[in-house]
């Protein structure tokens, strides 16, 4: 209503200082220049762009895509935006993470887009960490994951990763997280050993 209002009043200017007039006369621009500008914060977000944007990316985080081929062993799987997209999210991390526990499950989360990460360690094998992933994994995103490495963790250490499409383990409520198990359909979390 008050928006409306003052629209609908002329606005009338007595004494205008230099610095206002220069403001004012520029305002228009400014708008029609925000607004063909607007779309360009989505440009550069990994998870939406594609093709030549991921490409330029790849130039940020110092992987092409022939790199990004020779790391998982398929040039032609790195052609693939979705897959070129996890290698780029991979390096980006091992590039800047300190491989702390907290750290490595953000970093597994965001690469994957995961729903779930549990991390842990085991006394009796040394230089050995387990993750257990919920994610909506592709077929694709799942085969790569099985031949080749794109968890970050600290060098010397082996990582065994359990993928799962669905959080079928643990009892929870489907309408806030759909990869859970509902009533009857999953184990409740004390149960699990």
């Amino acid at each position: 209503m008050a928006v409306e209002t003052l629209s609908e009043e002329t606005i009338k200017v007595e004494k205008m200082s230099v610095l206002d007039g220069v403001v004012w006369a520029f305002a228009p621009e400014y708008e029609y220049l925000s607004a063909a500008l607007g779309g360009f914060e989505w440009i550069n977000n990994i998870d939406i762009c594609n093709g030549v944007l991921l490409d330029r990316i790849g130039q940020l985080v110092c992987l092409t895509r022939q790199q990004a081929g020779t790391m998982i062993g398929s040039r032609e799987l790195a052609d693939n935006d979705d897959v070129y997209r996890i290698c780029l999210k991979y390096k980006a991390y091992v590039n800047s993470c300190h491989c702390t526990p907290d750290e490595i499950i953000e970093a597994t989360m965001i690469i994957f887009d995961a729903t779930e990460v549990v991390y842990s360690e085991r006394r009796d094998i040394p230089a050995t960490i387990y993750l257990s992933v919920s994610a909506p994994f592709s077929d694709l995103v799942l085969a790569i994951l099985g031949t080749h490495d794109l968890v970050v963790h600290p060098a010397g250490v082996k990582v065994r990763i359990n993928c799962s499409t669905e959080d079928a383990e643990t009892f929870g409520f489907t309408d806030l997280n759909p990869r859970v198990a509902g009533f009857g359909k999953g184990i409740f979390a004390q149960s699990i050993n």
